[in-house]
């Protein structure tokens, strides 16, 4: 179990203790932090816990710094042991031992599942301003990129992924054997990428998906957001181009790509 961290000292503790059943019960045999280089005391507090810290920085560093959480995530491959391997977002507050339950069993049942993508029910987070509009607000079928941009984007150029519930979800379980086969795009571009590389590899039926309840997490900011949705569309036409070849489909897909994120290789292709 993995949770990615930067600057994250507000959430890690709380998240840390919810997963305290999952490895009491022998669910989680081993719970790291991989921080990509927090400098708001993320670190200490993981440290005090007593759980496994990885220093981003210190792995894999001829790779240079470390962009964001697509290549934080697959830098922590070179690291973790175990033949399944859960990773959460680090900010998102819940059910969190049962989220690692119902993640890793499809992959711990069937010699054949290999990818696991958690949906939920996303709750608005309480804010100062005002909590009783935000306490009665309805729940969220998915956050608001994937409503605005990812869903649309599918539907449109990729409607085979169209029945994936959560496609920008970073609740995920892999089997190592998977993970270590794929191509990691490098920041905001993970999760699309990594999905459209699932699909194509094990066939978007062979994806299982579980319900993980219900979570809570932080608002980001709407210039986060668009530089997130600029990245996800980048990133699955930069998928498309790579599949089909067609000149005239590639020139309009290049449209598209406003952002070019870079690529870290299938972990099993490095020497050592």
């Amino acid at each position: 179990m993995c949770l990615l961290t930067l600057n994250e000292a507000e959430h890690i503790g709380r998240s840390l203790d919810l997963l305290a059943p999952a490895l009491a019960d022998g669910t989680v045999t081993d719970l790291w932090v991989a921080d990509g280089g927090s400098t708001d005391g993320t670190r200490d507090i993981v440290r005090s816990a007593g759980v496994n810290l990885i220093c981003l920085e210190d792995v894999l560093p001829g790779f240079g710094p470390v962009l964001g959480k697509g290549d934080s995530l697959w830098r922590t491959l070179s690291v973790l042991p175990g033949d399944v391997l859960v990773f959460l977002d680090a900010d998102i507050d819940g059910d969190l031992a049962g989220a690692a339950r119902k993640l890793a069993a499809p992959v711990l049942a069937s010699g054949s599942c290999h990818f696991v993508k958690g949906y939920f029910t996303r709750l608005q987070p309480a804010s100062s301003d005002s909590p009783e509009s935000d306490a009665d607000a309805p729940p969220l079928v998915g956050g608001r990129v994937t409503e605005t941009v990812a869903r649309p984007l599918i539907a449109q150029l990729a409607p085979w992924l169209s029945p994936i519930r959560e496609p920008l979800s970073g609740q995920v379980a892999l089997s190592r054997e998977f993970a270590m086969r794929l191509p990691v795009v490098t920041s905001y571009g993970l999760e699309i990428a990594m999905l459209f590389d699932a699909a194509m590899i094990l066939g978007v039926d062979n994806i299982a998906e579980v319900d993980i309840g219900t979570i809570v997490n932080p608002r980001k900011p709407g210039s986060d957001l668009d530089g997130m949705g600029a990245q996800v569309t980048s990133t699955l036409a930069d998928r498309l181009i790579a599949c089909h070849g067609d000149p005239t489909i590639d020139s309009r897909l290049g449209q598209l790509v406003t952002t070019r994120l870079p690529q870290r290789p299938p972990m099993n292709t490095l020497t050592s």
